[in-house]
């Protein structure tokens, strides 16, 4: 699941969290062709107030959560490149 989706017009970049990858490589790919996201529960937002002293100091605490899966069935789509 990727950290961050970005869009530019017709384009979407995807950003990864990977703690296998070292520093100064990359993890390149067909995403759309090698990988498949399965969603198993949608957007859920909370919002409360009373978490700790939020009342008294009059902010909200949000918790965010999205439950999904990533399938690789063409792991030969990817590669990773080093030097960067």
């Amino acid at each position: 699941m990727p950290d961050v989706q970005v869009r530019f017009g017709r384009f979407e970049s995807y950003r990864w969290s990977q703690e296998r990858i070292t520093a100064g490589t990359v993890l390149v790919g067909s995403f759309k062709y090698g990988a498949e996201v399965f969603w198993r529960q949608g957007l859920t937002l909370e919002f409360t107030n009373s978490d700790q002293d939020d009342f008294i100091k009059n902010l909200i605490t949000v918790r965010c959560e999205l439950r999904a899966a990533l399938a690789v069935p063409h792991p030969l789509a990817f590669c990773s490149v080093t030097g960067m």
